[in-house]
């Protein structure tokens, strides 16, 4: 099949994405992506990135988008659902199925798909009325919108199982489950090489990851080391951290090619997630799987998604979502290396059994062999 993803930014650090559309074309399928170059306000441009092999052509839509007020954020995002539509009505003859990511591009592919006659797949990464803690009328707003996309798309994806209570009470044609786990070789450095540094943590520097609270904590500590790399909010505020001490290194933004290796470094991985926010209660964090594949110590919080794994398998540590919380946690695990090797063969086998990128893969392949039999 003709496949085109959408997407609201510039998918280069976008590691599912960028898996997803990779994995349809290694069976056979035809993808391109559409893009949100939100640094410019000019004309629309034609690009490419290379991801595990196999080479993905993107279309990026400009339309700047303004942090100074809340109303020009609106507006920037305005203009992009606008390019989005015309543009799909201009592409849709070419194409055999629209894969929407998220509520942002949802609606327009929904809308777009349904005046083309073309098939729509629904990806939902993150819930959109659950991603923060909007007035109540404007969440019902959103959370009745998402259901109505999800009611009318022909297959939705969620990226756990815990994400179908989230979704209760819609009514999808096809519901399927497609985890974020990793697919790029693990690179465990040179035979017998010791881990370089106690954590390492690999993405986002955003409010509600209790990132301040995990590095002043590292800080505190002399024996402590910990390689951070990402970019967003809290990139000053890190820099600042690894310029007056010598435990912590920030490495900037890099490629999702890199995070392996940065993780094969370390002794202990961290997926923090503040339960405040809903959709972190239904997470489906890439550290997790991150850390099962490598057989990695993980700290995660309490009541955030996929943590119930680790206290299932009593491996890691659950902590309270506090500076004191995340602490006792690395303390615990550091306490606990002799059960390193232990609980690392126990999360590699997990990871494994439930959820190896290679099942995903099949349950891509599945998704779109259904699709195009109903052509």
């Amino acid at each position: 099949m003709k496949v085109i993803f959408l997407r609201d930014n510039d998918i280069i650090a976008d590691s599912r994405i960028l898996k997803e559309a990779s994995s349809l074309v290694k069976v056979g399928h035809n993808v391109s992506i559409i893009g949100w170059d939100e640094h410019r306000d000019a004309s629309s441009v034609d690009g490419e990135t290379s991801y595990a092999g196999v080479s993905l052509p993107i279309h990026f839509l400009k339309a700047k988008l303004s942090y100074h007020h809340k109303v020009f954020k609106v507006w920037s995002y305005v203009k992009f659902e606008i390019a989005l539509f015309f543009y799909l009505l201009k592409v849709c003859k070419r194409i055999d199925a629209i894969h929407a990511c998220n509520l942002q591009t949802g609606v327009i592919g929904l809308l777009a798909a349904k005046l083309t006659h073309k098939k729509l797949v629904y990806d939902i990464f993150d819930f959109a009325a659950d991603t923060r803690n909007y007035p109540a009328g404007l969440s019902q707003f959103i959370h009745h919108l998402e259901f109505y996309v999800i009611n009318r798309a022909d297959t939705t994806i969620i990226c756990s199982e815990e994400r179908r209570a989230q979704i209760k009470g819609t009514h999808s044609k096809h519901l399927w489950v497609i985890y974020n786990s990793p697919d790029l070789p693990v690179n465990h450095g040179p035979e017998g090489q010791q881990p370089k540094y106690t954590i390492a943590y690999v993405g986002g520097l955003s409010p509600y990851r209790f990132l301040p609270e995990l590095v002043d904590v590292v800080a505190m500590e002399p024996k402590w080391s910990m390689t951070i790399a990402g970019f967003g909010k809290y990139e000053s505020m890190i820099t600042d951290y690894a310029s007056q001490d010598e435990g912590i290194f920030f490495l900037g933004k890099v490629p999702y090619s890199k995070v392996a290796e940065i993780e094969s470094n370390a002794e202990i991985l961290v997926a923090l997630y503040d339960p405040i926010i809903k959709n972190h209660r239904f997470a489906s964090p890439n550290k997790f799987f991150e850390a099962f594949r490598l057989g990695k110590p993980l700290i995660m919080i309490k009541g955030t998604g996929m943590s119930s794994w680790l206290t299932k398998l009593s491996v890691g540590a659950v902590v309270e979502p506090s500076k004191a919380g995340i602490q006792a946690g690395i303390k615990k695990v550091m306490a606990n290396k002799s059960s390193w090797t232990h609980d690392g063969e126990i999360m590699k086998r997990t990871y494994t059994a439930e959820f190896s990128w290679e099942q995903m893969t099949h349950r891509l392949q599945r998704i779109y062999q259904t699709l195009s039999s109903q052509n």
